[in-house]
């Protein structure tokens, strides 16, 4: 299953805790569909208007990419010169590494069902000078951004979302794309994981324990074309569910109790 975006104004609102808050390095990676080629937030915590936060957008109808940071002296700005996502109704893995004030320290990086995620080219790629402007006033928005800088609304299917307060390297980017879980390949300082409609069209619980819980606008559950597996597991053992596991490390039950995770991608 995933959450369909079909119209302006449909998004999630995951709010704004201190975990989430005044981030100074950031690692996010998300399952996408576009259904229409154009403008859209995937993942942001950004409010222009006031020159607060970051978003991660497709900037463009010809399916550019792109990473915005607000800073005090310059903004960072990557915008891919490559059109990744020229094409609507496929599935796209993309993500995102940045350490805003290294030089050459962001990354953007595009893959699919069958194609391993690779760095992009850039056309834009302006590291932030100074320091952040801080974003605790702005809430994390999953599908669009913060009404007070403008809507910026995506619209497709969003599938999965992780969010790392850390630099993940290329290895770790490529072993989270067909196994969507929080920690794989040892990242570490998570901050988010969701899975858009796998929950219904009301709430996206935070599976991370960051306590990041997404409420859905408008939104409306889908069960589009089959999307990869997020749990590492063989096909022959692709239904039903699966103990939540791993690299050998369990997930807490925060209800008590034996922890069952079901895929949900609906398979």
């Amino acid at each position: 299953m995933s959450l369909l975006l079909d119209a302006n104004g449909e998004f999630v609102s995951c709010g704004s805790g201190t975990i989430v808050d005044d981030m100074t390095l950031l690692s996010t990676m998300a399952w996408i569909n576009l259904t229409s080629l154009g403008a859209g937030a995937i993942i942001s915590k950004f409010l222009g208007a006031s020159a607060l936060g970051w978003e991660f957008i497709q900037s463009a109808s010809t399916g550019e990419l792109q990473l915005d940071w607000e800073a005090s002296t310059t903004d960072l700005s990557y915008i891919t010169s490559s059109t990744p996502l020229a094409s609507a109704g496929v599935w796209y893995y993309v993500a995102i590494v940045s350490d805003p004030f290294t030089v050459d320290g962001t990354h953007i990086y595009v893959g699919d069902l069958t194609t391993l995620a690779t760095e992009e080219t850039y056309g834009t790629s302006i590291d932030a000078v100074g320091s952040l402007n801080g974003d605790a006033a702005v809430n994390l928005f999953l599908g669009n951004r913060d009404a007070g800088g403008g809507n910026l609304d995506l619209l497709g299917h969003i599938h999965s979302i992780i969010l790392y307060e850390s630099i993940l390297t290329l290895a770790q980017v490529q072993a989270h794309q067909y196994r969507m879980l929080p920690g794989v390949a040892g990242a570490t300082a998570v901050r988010g994981c969701w899975y858009p409609g796998a929950h219904g069209a009301t709430t996206v619980p935070d599976i991370s324990g960051s306590g990041q819980t997404g409420t859905i606008t408008n939104a409306t559950v889908s069960a589009p074309a089959p999307v990869p597996l997020p749990f590492g597991r063989s096909r022959r053992h692709s239904h039903g569910a699966v103990p939540a596991v791993v690299g050998g490390a369990g997930i807490r039950n925060p209800f008590g109790g034996p922890m069952v995770l079901r895929n949900p991608l609906g398979a």
